[in-house]
């Protein structure tokens, strides 16, 4: 059976509800936004009546700030305003995002009452001293706890990260995804940590007590995370920050490893991983050529951006590398053809479980 169309409704409540700000965060600055959240909320659903695809299951989502620290009045109202809207489009789930330590029975009993199908937990890390330095005031066990009480109630966990957070280190991040895929995380997003303007970590980077990661440096990490996740089965549905007005170096971004397309830099860096990986088991000559297929889709992943990854490959010392789109390649796959070796296939899948359990 085909699977259906999803088509999202993101309704932002941009610091709404929590209790503190976060040494990272600014979020008037990362959505522009600072109306009234019932009205700007009811706007976007009567324009959603107008835009939606018809045939597509919708999903209203609530972003930003910390949803059930609000007023509980304020909770149903934005809950019971969404669901008000299933009488003119199709809307078969509704998601929020809150803290680990705004999760208790009380609270899920209401939400589940109301309809919430998804709540994602901003937990960022699974260390305690990156916790306590980034000022997030909540501990890992709390991120646990909540996990926990959600999966009781049959409602789909996602957990977003960051790396390069204050006492963060790549082994820490690599801890960190693992133990969200533990404690049953359906889906993952990974952001890199960015210097916003006017946040608390704005003022330690100009005293010169944070150094944000490196472009590269971001791209390896997040990498080997989601490696870690597709060898799990656990989708990550969202890599890197989305660009706005604002969300732009040299605007509200002051500095860190900001790009546009930093979720594409992650999955390039991967697949050429991958292919270097499947290159070593392979006896090629100097003057080889190789020619990799990949499907349409993931045809600019595997170039790597500006070709990056076709300039890696050739390092090696391969004669010339040439990128072919095939529909007879499924995503997530490439197929390798060497001119004196003949044709090799290749799953990123089976690339990070082997990885994963140290085979690589």
């Amino acid at each position: 059976m085909k699977k259906r169309k999803r088509y999202i409704i993101p309704v932002f409540i941009p610091q709404q509800g929590c209790p503190f700000q976060c040494i990272y965060c600014n979020q008037y600055a990362i959505t522009g936004m600072r109306q009234d959240i019932l009205s700007q909320a009811d706007k976007i659903l009567r324009q959603a009546i107008l835009t939606a695809p018809s045939g597509t299951d919708i999903e209203v989502a609530f972003y930003g700030g910390t949803f059930t620290a609000m007023p509980q009045d304020v909770q149903e109202s934005l809950l019971k305003l969404a669901a008000s809207y299933r009488q003119y489009i199709n809307i078969t789930d509704i998601r929020l995002s809150t803290r680990p330590d705004y999760i208790n029975p009380p609270i899920l009993d209401m939400l589940s009452h109301n309809g919430v199908t998804v709540i994602e937990l901003g937990a960022q890390s699974m260390d305690d001293a990156v916790l306590h330095a980034s000022g997030r005031g909540h501990s890992s066990k709390d991120v646990e706890d909540a996990a926990y009480l959600i999966k009781e109630y049959d409602i789909k966990l996602g957990i977003q990260l960051m790396v390069g957070l204050p006492s963060d280190d790549a082994g820490k991040d690599m801890r960190s995804v693992i133990k969200a895929i533990d404690i049953g995380a359906d889906f993952i997003r990974i952001y890199p940590t960015l210097v916003i303007k006017d946040t608390p970590l704005e003022r330690l980077y100009l005293k010169g007590r944070y150094k944000p990661l490196s472009l590269y440096d971001a791209v390896t990490v997040s990498a080997g995370m989601l490696c870690v996740c597709i060898a799990n089965d656990i989708p990550v549905i969202r890599i890197g920050l989305q660009p706005s007005d604002g969300i732009q170096l040299g605007k509200d971004v002051v500095t860190g490893p900001f790009h546009p397309a930093f979720g594409e830099l992650v999955k390039s860096h991967l697949y050429l991983d991958a292919i270097k990986d499947s290159l070593k088991s392979v006896r090629y000559g100097e003057s080889d050529a190789v020619i990799l297929r990949a499907h349409p889709s993931e045809l600019s992943i595997v170039l790597g951006q500006k070709r990056s990854n076709v300039r890696g490959l050739m390092d090696l010392g391969l004669k010339k590398v040439d990128v072919i789109p095939s529909s007879d390649v499924e995503a997530g796959n490439i197929q390798l053809e060497i001119a004196s070796c003949g044709l090799y296939n290749m799953s990123i899948k089976d690339y990070c479980r082997r990885r994963c359990e140290g085979r690589i």
